[in-house]
């Protein structure tokens, strides 16, 4: 009998919590003028005073909603709001401008500037834990992320210029006669750096080999006409020693990256073969020290991109 009545109190001391996309229903219920008593009724609140609470967090309520993109609205529950929400706003407000300016942050830089913000507000019990720094970034969607590129450092409006220039650029060319140049590098003996691994075992890593070739790509515009060329550091590579023939060019340089002399090389070549065709093509390549042209070149005019534009223009790394 104690057992059961153990078991009954424990049972009605739970309490229905709800997901944000059900809270976010209710408010649009009570907005609609739902009676209160099918609202509890429909989502087995467990009392009025649930629902008053939900309509004080209103606002706040919608804008998380809003926030969230639809995989997020699937696995979205319950989501606690901040004991200080004067600190939290000042926080947020901070992040926001910090991430203006592409300023990276990390947990303990947020977490030391959320205590100055409560010191300064008067808190002497608050406590920027590990929990509070989750429960921020559950609430308003910050996320750890990768920064990749340096699109952002791009001046819009040399771009716009440039995009100007663009057209009568390529006047008059095909767009088979029209081609982009760009190098990458391929470490080919480097490891991934995420595995999967037995939890009482060391994390610790190795140094990782960082040997690499560069790969020059070239391509023109419709896509008919794609060329890959090898720089490596040995002259005579010991997997190329039984191989008669390659399907792209090699070429080799001490620190296996592209040089001046290599590129008008490559450059030449290219020229002969559109020579022998009586083609002549519009070659677009990035302002980069080794790009320093010193042949004489007859049918292959170069464009340089404008400086520091590498990033938003070169068409190949969209690819």
């Amino acid at each position: 009998m104690c057992l059961k009545q153990t078991k009954l109190n424990m049972t009605s001391k739970q309490r229905n919590i709800l997901s944000l996309k059900q809270k976010y229903e209710i408010i649009q219920m009570i907005v609609s003028n739902v009676k209160r008593d099918e609202i509890i009724s429909k989502y087995k609140l467990k009392s009025s005073s649930h629902l008053t609470k939900l309509i004080k967090q209103k606002e706040r309520i919608i804008e998380s909603y809003e926030r969230l993109n639809a995989k997020q609205l699937k696995t979205s529950a319950y989501v606690s709001q901040s004991k200080y929400p004067d600190v939290e706003e000042a926080l947020v407000l901070w992040i926001r401008q910090m991430r203006d300016k592409k300023i990276s942050l990390s947990s303990d830089l947020i977490r030391e500037k959320a205590v100055k913000f409560a010191e300064d507000m008067g808190y002497t019990d608050f406590k920027a834990t590990n929990r509070y720094i989750k429960g921020l970034k559950k609430r308003h969607q910050i996320e750890w992320t990768t920064i990749r590129g340096e699109s952002e450092s791009v001046n819009p409006e040399v771009v716009t210029n440039w995009q100007k220039e663009l057209e009568s650029e390529i006047n008059g060319f095909d767009s088979k006669d029209i081609y982009n140049l760009d190098e990458t590098a391929l470490f080919w003996r480097i490891l991934p750096n995420k595995t999967y691994a037995f939890g009482k075992e060391s994390k610790k890593g190795v140094k990782q080999l960082k040997n690499r070739v560069t790969l020059v790509l070239i391509t023109n515009a419709d896509g008919s006409d794609k060329r890959a060329v090898m720089i490596g550091q040995s002259k005579n590579p010991r997997a190329f020693r039984k191989v008669k023939s390659l399907p792209i060019d090699y070429y080799n340089q001490k620190n296996a990256w592209i040089d001046v002399k290599i590129f008008n090389q490559i450059l030449s070549k290219i020229d002969r073969q559109m020579k022998r065709n009586n083609r002549k093509i519009k070659l677009f390549v990035d302002n980069c020290r080794p790009h320093k042209i010193t042949v004489n070149l007859t049918n292959i005019p170069v464009v340089f991109f404008p400086k520091n534009t590498t990033s938003v223009c070169q068409v190949i790394k969209n690819y």
